[in-house]
């Protein structure tokens, strides 16, 4: 009996062994691309340099001593209306002294596909805005943060005008608070963005500063700096929403480059 019911156990462990689950097929990850966004911020047709003379669609003519802004969420967007985004993407783009003006910044991890679309807001949503994040591109020091109000502050541009030919005027634009947050979407030529883990691509994205000032189809603020009414400073109200809804205008897609 003993023989017996060594045998028949031994009958079933080698049954269930035979059932056991096979372990899982490893998967080779899903390819993945780099994409370079590059931000090159241009007067019109011109690169943008501080401290040069360019003239408006208006008509003034103006020298910029500082000009800063976030960008913020960037996203690639699919034709089925899927989209990659960046984590933590907050981005202070500020044209130096040095003659910096162009911004490049490298999305890793992108899944391989076509993208027809390039999205990003100009400044930051309200989460941002008001969290406790002081990090890198955030920190307070870089001069992008109203202390007394806990906003940041969304785009700065300051500078000169001409007034008469002897004489120049300051203005001062401070962009900030959540309602001049503003969302922009740039559909890209197609085909141009199709994206294999071989090759990494470039896209660059035009930064139209004249925008800023007006003087086109649609713009929501024009600004005339030689005249005596116009606003020369402009920090808030309901002017600082027009100008937010000029620097969502600003942008549009130049070249998608293989690297």
């Amino acid at each position: 009996m003993r023989l017996m019911t060594c045998v028949c156990w031994t009958a079933v462990g080698l049954a269930a062994a035979s059932f056991q689950t096979p372990p899982p097929l490893s998967r080779s990850p899903a390819p993945t691309a780099e994409v370079r966004v590059r931000i090159r911020n241009v007067f019109g047709a011109e690169r943008l340099q501080l401290h040069q003379s360019y003239t408006t669609l208006p008509g003034d003519v103006v020298e910029l001593t500082r000009y800063a802004y976030y960008l913020s969420n960037l996203r690639l967007q699919r034709a089925d209306g899927t989209e990659w985004r960046e984590a933590r993407s907050w981005h202070l783009l500020e044209v130096n002294e040095d003659g910096t003006s162009d911004f490049t910044f490298a999305l890793a991890g992108v899944p391989a596909g076509e993208y027809t679309a390039i999205g990003f807001a100009v400044g930051l949503d309200s989460v941002v805005n008001h969290g406790p994040d002081r990090a890198g591109a955030l920190n307070p020091d870089f001069g992008m943060f109203w202390q007394w109000e806990s906003n940041y502050v969304f785009l700065k541009c300051e500078g000169y005008f001409q007034k008469t030919a002897r004489e120049q005027g300051a203005f001062v634009y401070h962009i900030a608070r959540d309602g001049c947050y503003r969302p922009v979407t740039l559909p890209l030529p197609a085909g141009h963005l199709a994206l294999t883990a071989e090759v990494p691509k470039t896209v660059e994205v035009m930064a139209d500063a004249r925008r800023l000032f007006g003087g086109f189809a649609g713009a929501g603020l024009t600004l005339k700096l030689a005249q005596a009414d116009s606003a020369a400073s402009i920090m808030s109200g309901r002017n600082a929403t027009r100008l937010a809804d000029n620097y969502a205008r600003m942008f549009a897609v130049g070249r998608v480059l293989s690297q």
